[in-house]
C-alpha cells in the first residue's frame, strides 16, 4: 500500500491546480509557462501518481530511468518539430492540446527531474548519508549539462528539455551535498537505524511532494507570508505610534504611493502619454513584445540547428547535386542581374539602351501625355519596332507581379494558333526573366524602377544556360513616371546572319513579338488586392506552380490562360 503521505500530497496538489490556489496566493504565472489552463499543480497531480507506482515495483532504478527517460524526451525534441510547435505563438482556440501545450509536453522532464530527486533519497533518507555517492552524483550531473552546453543546447523551462532536467539535478545535488557537509560538521545527533534525521523527516512530512525541493519552496513562502500578514501590519502600526503618535504605517504608505503616482505621471507625461494607466499599458506591450521577439528568436535558432543537422544527414550523391545546380542556378541570375544594373550607359549597351541614346527626355517632357503618346507610337512605327505607353498604375502592378515570379515561360504559335484555335497548330515554348535596371537620376527612389523582360527559347536556354541568345527584349522607361504617369515601352527583335547568305533578318516576326508582349502583360497585369476571376485566378496560380510546386505546373492550363480572352 502507498504511503498516506504519497497520497495526502496528490490530493493537495489536484486541489491547489483544479480550484486555482496558484492564482489566490499571487503564485506567479504565465501563459507561456503552462499554457491557458494548466498549472504547475496539475503537474505535480500527474508526475506523483507515475512516481509512487515506479517507486513500489522498481525502487532502485529511478536514477537510470530518469536519465534515460530525459535523454528519450530531447531526442524526441530534436528529430520532430515538437520543440518548434511548443515554442510557437500560434495556439488553437478550439483545441485543449494546443491552449496547454507547454504544460502537456513537459510533463516528461519535470517526471525525469522527480525521478532523479528520488534515486538521491533512497540513500539519503538512511542514517548514512552516504557522502561518497552524493558526491559522485553532483559530479556526474555537473559533467553531462557541461558537455550539453558546450554541444549547444539550451535549457527550457517551457519544454523541460535534458538541458534543464540536468541543470536542476546538479544545482539540487550540490545543494544537499553542501546541507549534509554542514548538517554532519555542525549538527551532533545520535544515528536512528529505521528513520531519517528529524529536518529531513520534516520536510518530507509537511512540505509538497515534489523532490526537487527548489521548485515549491516559493509557494509554501507565499502561503505563510499571506497568513501572518494581517498580524505584520498590526505589529508595524504599534511599533509605528510608539515612534510617531498619529500617524499610522496605512498614512505612509498613502504618502509614498502619492509620491510614486506623481512620478509615473511625470513620466507619461514625458513620453507624450495622457495617463499613468496609458503608462503601464505601453510598458506591458513593450515587455509583451521583447518576449515575443525573445521566444522568436528562440525558436529560429532552434529550427536553424535543427534544419542544419538534417541537411547533413542528408549526404547522398543525388542531394549534393541537386544542391550544386541550385548554387550554380543563383550564381547564373545573381551574375545577370549584375550585368543589366550596373550604372552607365556602357553597362547597357546592346538592345537594352538608355532613353536619352534615342530621346531627348527634357524635349518630350514638355509634351502632353496624348502627344506623348502619339510621339512615341509613331516614332517606332516608322523603324518596325513594338513599342507601348503604359500608365503608372498598371506598370507597378507588373512590378509588384515579377517581384514575386521573375521566371515565366509562355507558349508562342507558329501557324496561327492564336488566331485559329481549333487548328492542329505546334508551339514553341519562350522562357522570360524580369530584371530590374538602375533608377535615373531625375526619378525618386519611391518609384517602380526601370526595367527589362528578357525573352529566349526554351529550348535555347536549356541547352546554353546564361549564353542563350535572346529572341526578344521589352525595356521599360520610367523618366516620365512622376511628371507624366507614364512608362515607356519598346520591344527590340533579336537579329541575326543566316547561314545560306550575309543577309541578317529578325528571329521571330513582329506580330510574334506582339503576341509575347501581350500574354506577358496578361499574366503579370493583375491586381492581387481585388477579387480575381476565374482567368486570373488561373494565371495566378499557373505562376505560383511553376515557381514553388513545378510538379503541379499544367501545360493545358498555360495555352488556355495564354489565348483565351477575358
Amino acid at each position: 500500500m502507498a504511503d498516506w503521505h504519497a497520497y495526502k500530497a496528490e490530493k493537495e496538489a489536484f486541489v491547489a491546480g483544479q480550484v486555482g490556489t496558484s492564482v489566490r496566493t499571487e503564485y506567479p504565472e504565465h501563459v507561456t509557462e503552462y499554457g491557458v489552463h494548466w498549472n504547475f499543480f496539475l503537474t505535480l497531480g500527474v508526475v506523483i501518481p507515475i512516481l509512487d507506482v515506479l517507486q513500489a515495483y522498481l525502487p532502485q532504478s529511478m536514477g537510470i530511468m530518469g536519465v534515460a527517460l530525459s535523454v528519450t524526451y530531447e531526442v524526441v525534441l530534436s528529430t520532430t518539430p515538437l520543440a518548434a510547435w511548443v515554442l510557437s505563438d500560434t495556439r488553437d482556440a478550439g483545441s485543449i492540446v494546443s491552449l496547454n501545450k507547454e504544460g502537456l509536453t513537459s510533463l516528461p522532464g519535470y517526471l525525469a527531474i522527480a525521478m532523479l530527486g528520488l534515486d538521491i533519497g533512497t540513500f539519503l533518507r538512511k542514517a548514512d548519508y552516504a557522502m561518497t555517492r552524493l558526491t559522485w552524483r553532483a559530479c556526474v550531473y555537473w559533467v553531462l549539462y557541461a558537455a550539453v552546453a558546450v554541444w549547444g543546447l539550451v535549457a527550457s523551462r517551457r519544454m523541460a528539455n535534458l538541458s534543464y532536467v540536468l541543470w536542476t539535478a546538479a544545482f539540487n545535488t550540490l545543494f544537499l551535498l553542501c546541507f549534509t557537509t554542514l548538517h554532519t560538521l555542525w549538527m551532533r545527533y545520535e544515528p536512528r537505524a529505521t528513520s531519517a534525521p528529524i529536518l529531513f523527516d520534516w520536510i518530507n512530512r509537511h512540505s509538497l511532494p515534489v523532490r526537487p525541493m527548489r521548485v515549491h519552496a516559493p509557494m509554501r513562502a507565499a502561503l505563510r507570508v499571506r497568513m501572518y500578514a494581517n498580524n505584520a501590519d498590526s505589529l508595524l502600526d504599534r511599533l509605528t505610534n510608539e515612534a510617531a503618535p498619529g500617524e499610522t504605517v496605512e498614512d505612509k504608505r498613502r504618502a509614498k504611493f502619492d509620491q510614486y503616482s506623481q512620478k509615473l505621471a511625470a513620466k507619461a507625461q514625458e513620453r507624450g502619454l495622457s495617463s499613468v494607466e496609458e503608462l503601464a499599458q505601453k510598458h506591458r506591450e513593450e515587455q509583451e513584445m521583447k518576449k515575443k521577439l525573445e521566444r522568436e528568436e528562440l525558436a529560429r535558432a532552434y529550427a536553424n540547428r535543427v534544419a542544419a543537422e538534417t541537411a547533413a544527414k542528408q549526404g547522398s550523391v543525388e542531394e549534393r547535386d541537386r544542391a550544386l545546380q541550385e548554387r550554380l542556378r543563383l550564381q547564373r541570375e545573381q551574375e545577370e542581374a549584375r550585368k543589366l544594373q550596373a550604372e552607365g550607359e556602357d553597362a547597357m549597351s546592346g538592345p537594352v539602351k538608355p532613353l536619352s541614346s534615342f530621346l531627348d527626355v527634357a524635349k518630350i517632357e514638355k509634351e502632353s501625355p496624348e502627344n506623348i503618346t502619339k510621339l512615341w507610337a509613331s516614332y517606332h512605327t516608322m523603324r518596325g519596332k513594338l513599342s507601348a505607353v503604359i500608365p503608372a498604375e498598371t506598370y507597378a502592378r507588373m512590378v509588384d507581379t515579377a517581384r514575386k515570379y521573375p521566371q515565366f515561360v509562355l507558349p508562342l504559335p507558329k501557324n496561327d494558333a492564336a488566331a485559329d484555335e481549333s487548328a492542329d497548330s505546334a508551339f514553341e515554348m519562350q522562357f522570360l526573366q524580369w530584371a530590374f535596371l538602375a533608377r535615373p537620376p531625375t526619378v525618386s527612389s519611391t518609384t517602380p524602377p526601370p526595367s527589362a523582360v528578357l525573352f529566349t527559347s526554351l529550348a535555347e536556354y536549356k541547352l546554353r544556360q546564361e549564353f542563350a541568345q535572346m529572341s526578344l527584349v521589352l525595356t521599360h522607361y520610367t523618366e516620365l513616371i512622376e511628371s507624366k504617369g507614364l512608362v515607356l515601352m519598346r520591344g527590340d527583335v533579336t537579329e541575326r546572319q543566316t547561314a545560306e547568305s550575309d543577309e541578317v533578318k529578325q528571329v521571330m516576326a513582329q506580330k510574334e513579338a506582339q503576341l509575347l508582349a501581350l500574354c506577358a502583360q496578361r499574366f503579370y497585369n493583375v491586381d492581387w488586392s481585388k477579387t480575381l476571376d476565374a482567368q486570373d485566378e488561373l494565371r495566378r496560380e499557373l505562376l505560383h506552380n511553376f515557381h514553388h510546386h513545378p510538379t503541379q505546373f499544367s501545360l493545358e492550363k498555360l495555352l488556355e490562360a495564354s489565348f483565351q480572352l477575358g
